[in-house]
């Protein structure tokens, strides 16, 4: 869905886990850059090349990856993504969130626990050649280098300009985006939407929830037209209210 000129919310449909699941990555672009924001599920680049192309615009020419943080979701098409380019995309991040990207350290949520819960939340009927293969996938992740750091406070002088603003508590180094020439924000998980509105992060997939709201206050600043909910996709419409609302607990 095109936003503005030189911006659009990729959606991206699949069976996850027996159950059908969309997710909304980000494509920013002009005449020297191609920016994807978030990399969506392994296994699903067909599926972001497919979007993209909607948009009028060729994957294989990306120059950029932003990754909001370290989830399967979001960075799990990372290596096919760098593979399919005609030249190596900059791979984008912070600081904190780069080991995990990379492989160095294990992702932050797949703990001893979870894993050895794993089977809990198959469907009965989910095959067992399945299921070996989703647990080595959670295992041993997809992974690529990070070659750029961003940081909070910053600004990329591309695409009508882009902010990167911190936003921890759903992960540790998790950020979000702003882009100035849409006024539209890019909010990765730090708000998702639920029937066009927004609504605080998961408890459950948050690993520090009273951090991850009062994060959202770093919005403030910002005159906000569009958000973009990695879950839950675009909201409009008074918007600076609503997460004000979100980041003081206060219902919507």
């Amino acid at each position: 869905m095109l936003l503005a000129k030189g911006i659009a919310m990729l959606e991206i449909t699949a069976a996850i886990m027996g159950k059908s699941t969309t997710i909304y990555p980000t494509l920013i672009w002009d005449n020297d850059r191609q920016i994807l924001i978030d990399t969506a599920h392994p296994g699903q680049l067909p599926l972001i090349q497919k979007a993209a192309a909607l948009e009028g615009v060729l994957l294989k020419q990306i120059t950029d990856v932003v990754l909001t943080h370290q989830d399967i979701d979001h960075i799990g098409s990372l290596p096919a993504v760098i593979e399919q380019a005609d030249y190596a995309p900059r791979v984008w991040s912070s600081d904190i969130e780069k080991p995990y990207i990379e492989g160095r350290k294990r992702l932050i949520k797949i703990t001893d626990e979870a894993l050895a819960n794993l089977d809990l939340m198959f469907p009965p009927e989910t095959p067992a050649a399945f299921r070996a293969a989703f647990r080595k996938m959670l295992e041993h992740p997809p992974h690529a280098n990070v070659t750029a750091q961003l940081l909070g406070g910053g600004k990329l002088d591309v695409c009508g300009g882009i902010s990167i603003i911190n936003t921890p508590g759903h992960t540790p180094g998790h950020i979000s985006l702003y882009h100035h020439a849409s006024q539209t924000l890019i909010a990765g998980d730090a708000l998702i939407a639920e029937n066009g509105k927004l609504a605080p992060p998961a408890p459950a997939a948050t690993l520090d929830y009273e951090r991850a709201l009062q994060s959202l206050k770093a919005l403030a600043d910002y005159p906000i037209q569009h958000v973009i909910c990695y879950h839950g996709g675009l909201c409009s419409g008074q918007l600076n209210e609503q997460i004000a609302q979100i980041s003081d607990g206060a219902a919507v």
